[in-house]
């Protein structure tokens, strides 16, 4: 029976790890420098030590996950970590441990698996977009603001196309 491969997310270190020193356990560089307490910190190296690989994705992976997430709106939900890990859980064909909803939108647009740490995780895939808080514009691209009229976007869930 093949080892499971499990890419993890920062909660899995604040939290708990879901899974064995015994699987294969990534992460990648950007999760170290966002857990804050010392505890974190050293439960993530202790898992290093153990045999925890820190690892960049492939530049084609992180590319691929950057292009989908334009499409389904997620691209400035996510951050660049947060691309890093779906792009390396790709590129390992790993389960990925998070928490993170806009993480889990994502990896189900890409049938990646992944389990969470402490939340109940998404029911449903969601595609975002960008309205105009002034002339009520729809934008699917990113804009810092509306280029019609220039007021502030806001983020809300794409109606679907029944």
């Amino acid at each position: 029976m093949a080892i499971p491969i499990y890419v993890l997310d920062t909660p899995a270190f604040i939290v708990g790890i879901p899974c064995s020193l015994t699987d294969k356990l990534y992460t990648v560089p950007g999760v170290f420098l966002e857990l804050s307490r010392k505890a974190d910190k050293e439960r993530f190296e202790y898992f290093q030590n153990a045999g925890l690989k820190v690892q960049s994705p492939a530049s084609k992976y992180l590319e691929e996950i950057e292009l989908k997430a334009k499409t389904t709106g997620d691209s400035e939900r996510l951050s660049e970590v947060d691309k890093s890990l779906i792009a390396l859980a790709l590129e390992l064909n790993a389960v990925l441990i998070t928490d993170d909803y806009s993480i889990q939108n994502l990896a189900e647009e890409f049938g990646i698996s992944y389990r969470t740490v402490s939340e109940k995780g998404i029911t449903e895939i969601i595609h975002w977009e960008l309205k105009c808080k002034g002339c009520a514009r729809i934008w699917n691209e990113p804009h810092q603001t509306c280029p019609v009229c220039g007021s502030a976007l806001k983020s809300s869930r794409k109606k679907s196309d029944k």
